[in-house]
């Protein structure tokens, strides 16, 4: 049996944390354990509000931006966002290791997740 169907569209889980306080990083953050030569990917559907999360100090103004939603992964710049989701995912990792490179790599369909770990060890993307 065969059949042709769309790929699955992915959604964004609602997100809530309290990161720090709740597993207690501050105690390693003072040891100097803050993700230091470490490389974290965040794969979502948007970075909505990203611009301005850098701009508050939220985000270091070095993540590398990665769009996945094409033919291919490609460096990109996320302007025309509409989910602030990825955002936020970004936003705790950063609380929680704020010496590691984050790779925020946006997906739009369960096709796009081919590739988008490749870019990650690749070293592509765009820099901020």
């Amino acid at each position: 049996m065969r059949f042709i169907k769309l790929p699955d569209r992915l959604l964004p889980a609602l997100v809530q944390s309290e990161g720090v306080d709740l597993t207690e990083a501050a105690a390693y953050h003072s040891e100097g354990y803050i993700g230091s030569g470490v490389r974290v990917g965040v794969i979502d559907v948007g970075f909505a509000g990203l611009s301005s999360a850098i701009s508050r100090g939220e985000l270091p103004d070095n993540v590398v931006e990665i769009d996945c939603t094409g033919a291919t992964c490609a460096p990109g710049i996320f302007t025309s966002e509409t989910s602030p989701h990825g955002t936020a995912v970004a936003e705790i990792i950063y609380d929680m290791a704020p010496g590691a490179l984050l790779y925020l790599i946006k997906v739009w369909d369960t096709l796009d997740l081919e590739g988008a770990a490749d870019p990650i060890g690749g070293g592509r993307g765009t820099k901020r």
